[in-house]
């Protein structure tokens, strides 16, 4: 604005100087006018003084008296005339020259607006990228970079800085690429790049089989509290006998001590011996009902009712005639029977994990040498976001090559890895070792168990005639009240003990069986060959 000032003062005194210089007396009588009259600018009224000066000066000396010489007076008043034109034609020229400049510097100011205050800044960025990593190592990403900047003064709709602006234009650049990496000691092929998959692939099937060795655990707890069961329902039925048998002796001596064939003091000793019978039939039955329940319980069933806990309605399997475990199939039916296994299969699958790992591990030991490889295309734009032209003629490449001082990391790694392995190695080993020792044991057992279920069944045979025979003779005065209870309670004995016999035998098989593998197969449960003796241990 103080230029506007300036400038028009400028160009209103020089119009003054103009006009002051064709005043009619500029030339008759300087002196009486005023040469700075309407002049505001300092220069202008200096050198108008300074005119009116020289003005008065030719003037007197033009009217000298002394001045006789024409000649000299017409070469003075020539030389008065060409200062005045020549200032005038200065005066009107200079201000044709700055007439417009404060209309100009107004449109200029009114352009530029008001003082800023504040200035902003915007940035704006896409970043898009894919990374492929490959088996063997090498990998790629392409990518694809967008950005924007611009900044100027707040209120300011032009960054022209004819329009009060900062100048700066705004940028739109862009960048498309791509990375390579080739990996050549550290890092490269499969068995380091692959190896935390591999051996996750490891782990997931490790993690089926311990899923399937634990149905085989499963199904063993089932059958084991279904022959609990079972044994309880077969000692019920045999007290549940004993209390009828002592019940007929308690009639049969009733009435003999009516004919006065028998004292009356046995009448105490039966009904004694009656009373401990249905005390023992109570017992079994509570067991009874406790063995339905843990089955229901390992079963999974959800008993609304207790009245509808599971039964127990298959018999206990009867020893096969051809059983005879040959120690020297044991080594091949062990064998066999590690290999079916689930557990063992789940402890291999993570042995191979290990080893995975441990192989990846030692790979990453070696020192890093990587081969680098970039490639790119550049885009800039200003004012308009326009990505339609791109120049790719930019690339670069290098190699990585990179020692660790010690690499305890790596080694580290390694070694703990080592560890897990050994580790992993040893648990196998002690698995198929007890493996091993518990399907010999049961093999054991169940020779045992088989003979003494036949031992067993032959006392029962046995006492069942006995204590017919042993009735008959008390009926008839022979035998004792004594004698005949003593032989009801050792055929009742006869018939618990047949029970446990049986009841061992088959939760035996039924071990045998899970330490052999054979009670889930290819996650199925043949049910027919839970209570089946494996083949190898028959007869040939």
């Amino acid at each position: 604005s103080s230029a506007i000032v300036e400038t028009t003062a400028l160009s209103n005194s020089m119009l003054a100087a103009a006009a002051t210089l064709q005043s009619p007396g500029i030339y008759t009588n300087p002196g009486s006018i005023n040469f700075t009259a309407g002049i505001a600018d300092a220069q202008v009224a200096s050198q108008m003084s300074i005119l009116g000066s020289q003005l008065v000066l030719f003037n007197d000396i033009l009217n000298s008296p002394s001045l006789t010489d024409t000649k000299v007076k017409a070469d003075i008043a020539d030389l008065r005339n060409q200062t005045v034109v020549k200032n005038v034609n200065y005066f009107v020229s200079q201000q044709g020259t700055i007439a417009g400049v404060p209309k100009d510097l107004q449109a200029r100011l009114n352009n530029l607006g008001a003082t800023p205050e504040d200035q902003w800044n915007q940035q704006g960025s896409l970043n898009f990228d894919v990374a492929k990593l490959f088996r063997s190592g090498f990998s790629i990403k392409p990518y694809v970079d967008l950005s924007y900047t611009a900044q100027n003064y707040v209120g300011k709709s032009s960054t022209d800085t004819a329009f009060g602006g900062m100048g700066i234009s705004p940028v739109y650049s862009g960048q498309i690429g791509f990375d390579v990496v080739l990996p050549l000691l550290r890092g490269a092929g499969r068995t380091s790049v692959a190896a935390a998959e591999t051996a996750a692939k490891y782990d997931l099937e490790a993690s089926r089989m311990a899923m399937l060795h634990q149905q085989s655990q499963s199904v063993f707890q089932t059958i084991q509290a279904y022959w609990d069961a079972r044994a309880a329902a077969d000692q019920v039925e045999v007290l549940r006998r004993s209390v009828e048998l002592q019940g007929e002796l308690a009639n049969m001596t009733r009435s003999l001590i009516a004919a006065n064939e028998k004292p009356r003091s046995e009448e105490a000793r039966i009904l004694a011996s009656s009373a401990d019978a249905r005390s023992r039939f109570e017992a079994a039955q509570k067991r009874l009902s406790d063995t339905r329940i843990t089955l229901a319980t390992t079963m999974g069933v959800a008993l609304a009712d207790a009245l509808f806990t599971p039964i127990a309605a298959d018999p206990f399997p009867a020893p096969p005639s051809d059983l005879e475990a040959n120690p020297q199939v044991y080594a091949a039916f062990i064998q066999e029977s590690i290999g079916r296994r689930y557990d063992r299969q789940a402890a291999l699958k993570t042995e191979a994990s290990g080893k995975a790992l441990v192989d990846g591990a030692r790979i990453d030991t070696r020192p890093l040498l990587n081969i680098n490889a970039s490639g790119w295309g550049t885009s800039a734009h200003e004012s308009n976001p326009k990505y339609n032209k791109w120049v790719f003629r930019s690339g670069s490449v290098g190699a990585d090559y990179e020692v660790p001082f010690g690499n305890n990391q790596a080694l580290g790694r390694l070694a703990q890895g080592r560890s897990a392995l050994n580790q992993t190695k040893i648990d196998t080993a002690n698995l198929e070792r007890t493996i091993a020792l518990n399907i010999t044991q049961y093999i054991e057992s169940l020779k045992i168990a088989a003979g003494r279920v036949k031992i067993a069944e032959e006392a029962v045979r046995n006492y069942d005639q006995t204590i017919k025979n042993e009735q008959a003779r008390f009926k008839n005065g022979d035998a004792t009240l004594v004698d005949t209870i003593l032989t009801e309670q050792q055929t009742t004995s006869a018939r618990l003990a047949l029970v446990t016999a049986q009841q061992e035998y088959t939760t035996l098989l039924a071990a045998l069986r899970y330490e052999a593998g054979l009670l889930v197969q290819d996650n199925d449960v043949n049910v027919s060959n839970l209570v089946a003796v494996p083949a190898a241990l028959l007869k040939r």
